[in-house]
C-alpha cells in the first residue's frame, strides 16, 4: 500500500518565488520546466498548476505542484544524495520505511532494484519531468555507502537499516546484490581500494562494541549483521573465498564477544541463537563451500575462547531453565528462547563429538574442557557421555 501510493504521487511541494498580488489558494501556472530544488534530475514539466499553500517573507510562497510522478524514485534520490552528504539523520528514516515495505512483501526488493526502469519513470521520461541520463542503483549505493558508516559509532542506527535492507533484496535478487557487494570489495581486502580494511583492521568490530558502550544496547545492530551473514551464507556459499573473512568474523568475534555486551531485557538469548544458527548453517553448507567449513570446523575444533563460550552459555541456560520460577525467567518467551538456544547449542556439541578426527577422538580438547570444568551442567555432560559411548562402541 505505501509502494503503491508513493508510485502513483501526483504532485511535489516545493519553495517558489511569487509576486505580491498572489495569496493564500491561489493558483498559478509555470510556462517552462522548473528544477526542485536539492534534487538533481528531476523537474516540474511546463504548464503545470500549483496552489499556494503558504505565503512566506521575501516574496516567496509553498506551493503545492500537480503532476504525475514516482514518489518512489524521487524518495530513492533523497536517501542517495542524503547517503552522500551524510544526512544520516533523514536518511534513516527512509531506509526505516523502505525496511518495513520489503519485509512485509518480498516482491518489492525488485521493484526497487529496478526503480528507473519502472512504466512511473518511463512515464516521467517521456514528459522530460526526469533527466534521461538519471540512473539509481539503490543496491550499490547502500554497499559503498557502509564504509563511510563504521568510522563512526553514532551511525550504527543507520548502518543497522542498511543491512537489514540488503539482507532483505539479498534474499529476493542474490545475483544482482552479490555481483555488487563483490564490485564494492565488502567481503575482501583489495590493494587500491579505500574500503579494502573496513573489516580486517576491526572497524565493524569497533562500532559493534561502542554501540554497546554508548547506547547500552547494541542487539539491533548485531542483529542485522547476523541476519546479513547468514543471507551472505545461504546465497554465497559457493564464493567461499570471497566470503570466508566476512562469515569467519561473524562467527567467531561475535560469538566470542557478545555474551559481555550490553543489551535490552533478554535480547542476548536472541543474538545466541542467531550465532548458532550461524554456526550450523557453515556446517550444513560445507559440501558447498568447503574452505569456509573447513575453517568453521578448525575454529569448533581447536579455538579454545570458542569453546569457553560454547560452555558458558549452556551452563548459564541450563541453570536458568532449572529455576524458571525465579525472578530472572518469568517471562513464557523467555523461556523459549533460552530452551532454543540450549537446544541449538547441544546440536553444535553432538555435531562436534560425532564427527571428530581419528587423532583427536580419544582425547579431544571440547570434551577435556567440559569434563575438567568446576561447574558441571547435567544436559552438556550427559549428551557428551552418552555420544563419547557411541563413539567407543563404533570405534
Amino acid at each position: 500500500m505505501r509502494y503503491n501510493y508513493l508510485e502513483r504521487m501526483n504532485g511535489v511541494t516545493t519553495l517558489y518565488p511569487v509576486t505580491d498580488n498572489v495569496n493564500y489558494c491561489d493558483q498559478i501556472e509555470i510556462h517552462h520546466p522548473i528544477r526542485i530544488p536539492g534534487i538533481e534530475g528531476i523537474t516540474i514539466p511546463r504548464g503545470s498548476h500549483g496552489y499556494i499553500l503558504k505565503l512566506i517573507e521575501d516574496n516567496a510562497a509553498l506551493v503545492r505542484w500537480e503532476f504525475l510522478h514516482s514518489g518512489v524514485f524521487l524518495l530513492l534520490i533523497i536517501l542517495a544524495q542524503d547517503l552522500h552528504a551524510c544526512n544520516y539523520e533523514e536518511a534513516c528514516d527512509i531506509m526505516n520505511l523502505l525496511y518495513r515495505m520489503v519485509s512485509s512483501n518480498k516482491d518489492l526488493c525488485f521493484s526497487l532494484l529496478h526503480a528507473d526502469k519502472s512504466l512511473a519513470v518511463q512515464a516521467s521520461q517521456n514528459f522530460e519531468q526526469i533527466e534521461k541520463h538519471a540512473r539509481i542503483d539503490i543496491a550499490k549505493i547502500f554497499c559503498t555507502s557502509i564504509f563511510k558508516y563504521v568510522e563512526d559509532a553514532n551511525n550504527a542506527c543507520i548502518l543497522s537499516k542498511t543491512l537489514g535492507v540488503l539482507a532483505e533484496m539479498l534474499s529476493c535478487a542474490p545475483y544482482h546484490v552479490f555481483d555488487v557487494l563483490l564490485d564494492c570489495g565488502f567481503f575482501t581486502a583489495q590493494s587500491g581500494n579505500v574500503s579494502s580494511d573496513w573489516l580486517l583492521s576491526g572497524a565493524l568490530a569497533r562500532i559493534l562494541f561502542a554501540t554497546s558502550e554508548d547506547s547500552g544496547d547494541c542487539s539491533s545492530l548485531t542483529t542485522t549483521v547476523l541476519d546479513f551473514a547468514i543471507q551472505v551464507l545461504q546465497k554465497g556459499a559457493a564464493a567461499d573465498d570471497t566470503i570466508s573473512p566476512f562469515i569467519v568474523f561473524s562467527v567467531q568475534y561475535i560469538m566470542v564477544n557478545h555474551i559481555n555486551w550490553k543489551y535490552k531485557k533478554y535480547s542476548c538469548w536472541k543474538i545466541t541463537l542467531k550465532v548458532f544458527n550461524l554456526i550450523k548453517g557453515c556446517i550444513q553448507a560445507k559440501s558447498l563451500s568447503p574452505k569456509l567449513g573447513c575453517i568453521i570446523w578448525e575454529i569448533l575444533l581447536y579455538d579454545s575462547s570458542m569453546h569457553s563460550v560454547l560452555l558458558k552459555i549452556l551452563s548459564m541456560s541450563t541453570q536458568l531453565l532449572e529455576h524458571t520460577h525465579g525472578s530472572y525467567c518469568h517471562d513464557l518467551k523467555d523461556i523459549e528462547d533460552i530452551q532454543l538456544v540450549l537446544c541449538c547449542g547441544l546440536d553444535i556439541v553432538c555435531y562436534l563429538l560425532s564427527n571428530l578426527p581419528e587423532e583427536l577422538a580419544p582425547n579431544p580438547p571440547f570434551v577435556t574442557m567440559v569434563l575438567s570444568s568446576s561447574k558441571p551442567f547435567p544436559f552438556v555432560t550427559t549428551a557428551i557421555s552418552l555420544i563419547c559411548f557411541q563413539n567407543s562402541v563404533s570405534l
